[in-house]
């Protein structure tokens, strides 16, 4: 194959992987594709966790013999044996002559392995082709694996002086449908979504996936530090799981409204100067398996979080219109920033349009400190 070819059948082997996105965790998602004289003759994604792996789907659904084919795949092939066998084995016993992979696996227990096997068996491999995109699919990933913590992404809707509410905390609606219904594929693909207690008190948000199908709901996660949201609310009245971080001072009768609900579990955490440690909450929820939050908190949950640095990644929905307000809510505030080079620049810039919204995400380097 040509580079052309390969890149070519790299970028298919992705979009493969984009189909299983958000319904892998907590494994990444992964595209295969096999080609034999220049043309397909099987592919596949992985799609649940616990079921077969892109690779395995990639060989099941070929109907001539992949003995002399090549392996486009995402990310290294496995090693070791999990809840299914390693796929290295697999791609050896099907006489695959070559192995063309984006990423390399940065789980520990992979991390160049699949790789070395795969060669030692006579096999050619080359990795790295188009790396940039392959990491993009394992992003979540990639945190989780290395430090038992899930990736932060902060959604805000926002307008073009940076508001998400006017003064009186009206926020409904700042962005357009279209909009919306992308925001509720970004819940479908993380494992949890995260918002204050002033969000529930308000809006008595479901805080589901609506407007898509074959996606889990995420974990609700609320902070609620004096534990004043209402048993009523309807997060306790649809299906799914919710975590409430409050704090360790709250009284027992305030603990025992909530534990008539199975799908809730109450976590207390210590305050510092009357606020939660996020370390604390991401050990927590990495604890439990979960490797992507999706933050869709007001003003004060994100700029605590800007302090900590706990933030991986930012999406903003930005309306085409300003309230020129200075009493509106802001997206953050709190940063003192003296000079333009002490401001959070974001990088690896992604914009598109999404009528009449602009998107815009990207990932935070900070300036002075």
């Amino acid at each position: 194959m040509n580079q052309d070819e390969n890149f070519r059948f790299m970028k298919m082997a992705i979009h493969l992987a984009n189909k299983g996105k958000g319904k892998t965790s907590p494994n990444p998602p992964v595209g295969a594709l096999i080609v034999k004289h220049g043309k397909i003759i099987g592919k596949g994604y992985h799609k649940r966790a616990g079921n077969p792996h892109a690779e395995v789907n990639a060989f099941n659904s070929t109907t001539s013999t992949c003995r002399g084919a090549t392996l486009y795949v995402t990310l290294e092939p496995c090693c070791f044996h999990g809840k299914t066998p390693p796929c290295t084995d697999l791609i050896i016993k099907k006489g695959i002559k070559e192995v063309i992979i984006g990423s390399v696996d940065p789980n520990p227990r992979v991390a160049g392995r699949g790789i070395k096997l795969l060669k030692k068996a006579g096999i050619k491999v080359e990795y790295g082709y188009l790396k940039e995109k392959t990491d993009l699919l394992i992003e979540e990933f990639r945190k989780f694996i290395l430090t038992g913590k899930p990736f932060v992404t902060v959604k805000s809707a926002i307008t073009l002086d940076g508001k998400i509410a006017t003064r009186t905390g009206h926020s409904k609606w700042i962005t357009s449908e279209n909009s919306r219904k992308t925001v509720h594929r970004l819940r479908g693909v993380n494992d949890a979504i995260l918002v204050g207690s002033g969000t529930i008190l308000k809006d008595n948000p479901s805080l589901n996936v609506r407007f898509l199908k074959g996606y889990n709901d995420p974990v609700r996660v609320v902070l609620d530090k004096h534990l004043t949201i209402k048993t009523t609310s309807n997060i306790f009245k649809i299906p799914g799981n919710n975590i409430i971080f409050t704090s360790s001072k709250v009284s027992f009768k305030k603990l025992k409204k909530f534990k008539k609900f199975d799908n809730t579990k109450l976590v207390k955490l210590n305050l510092f100067n009357n606020k939660f440690n996020w370390e604390d909450i991401l050990e927590v929820l990495g604890d439990a398996g979960i490797i992507s939050v999706l933050v869709e908190g007001g003003s004060k949950i994100i700029s605590s979080l800007i302090k900590s640095r706990a933030i991986d990644k930012y999406i903003f929905f930005i309306s085409p219109k300003f309230f020129s307000d200075n009493s509106a809510i802001p997206f953050s505030s709190g940063l003192i920033t003296r000079k333009v080079s002490d401001g959070i620049k974001l990088t690896n810039i992604k914009i598109k349009i999404i009528n009449p919204d602009i998107y815009l995400s990207g990932y935070p380097i900070f300036g002075g400190t």
